[in-house]
């Protein structure tokens, strides 16, 4: 969904489009793209928080099967994965869509 709506923010900017003069007939629920991902980040964070409850209390990690530490380890990469997505799209992708939405004039 995200995608499509980024190529069609660029075709509008390409164009000079101005979303504020062509009566809402190309709305495309501007305001909810951005509000959808940061709920998804919300979302994220708060699986993040229980992956960190189940992973991170492993006290001595001999005392555990190799398994485990196996498996906490992937865990942990999933974790930092996660996060890595979180900072890029809230550094990068929403400035980029605010802009892009500025330069069209969006409205929600």
């Amino acid at each position: 969904m995200l995608v499509p709506y980024i190529k069609d923010l660029l075709e509008k900017e390409e164009d000079g489009h101005d979303c504020q003069a062509c009566g809402g007939g190309c709305s495309l629920d501007h305001s909810a793209r951005i509000r959808d991902i940061e709920v998804a980040h919300a979302a994220m964070r708060k699986y993040i928080g229980e992956l960190r409850a189940a992973v991170w209390p492993i006290g001595d990690s001999s005392a555990y099967p190799n398994t485990y530490r196996t498996l906490r380890s992937d865990m942990l990469r999933l974790d930092e994965a996660l996060m890595d997505i979180i900072f890029i799209e809230k550094s990068a992708l929403i400035p980029m869509l605010e802009d892009l939405q500025q330069k069209i004039r969006a409205h929600g």
